[in-house]
């Protein structure tokens, strides 16, 4: 979506419409940075913006990505996660990036707050 100063929650939605096919009712959008860092803060209910973030996987391939308004710290967090479950992905393993969580293959990682670093989760096994 091409970003305008002047985009407005209109424009918003008919994008989310035809791209992830959610329909959502904007409440405010705020224009954040310039030129090629331009973003899209949009508001919008909870209960629609979980079905957009349940969605927008829709968006795989294309240089548009949608993501929680997260603290600075948080973010920083959801980087170093990508950024290992990009190089886990190199070694050819399936992953899975969500809020603080990493899945690498059968395994499950979790950001420990304390400690500052993932770690692996154990499952309980089914088997006995």
């Amino acid at each position: 979506m091409e970003i305008r100063e002047r985009t407005d929650a209109k424009e918003v939605e008919e994008f989310l419409k035809k791209e992830i096919e959610v329909e959502v009712k904007v409440l405010e959008t705020i224009i954040i940075g310039k030129e090629e860092s331009k973003k899209i803060l949009v508001k919008t209910l909870w209960e629609e913006k979980q079905e957009v973030m349940k969605n927008k996987n829709k968006l795989r391939g294309k240089r548009i990505y949608i993501d929680n308004d997260w603290t600075v710290q948080e973010q920083k967090i959801q980087k170093g996660i990508r950024e290992i479950a990009k190089e886990e992905r190199k070694k050819g393993y399936t992953t899975r990036v969500g809020y603080k969580k990493l899945e690498v293959g059968d395994k499950m990682y979790i950001w420990n707050e304390n400690k500052g670093k993932l770690e692996e989760k154990f499952l309980k096994s089914s088997q006995h």
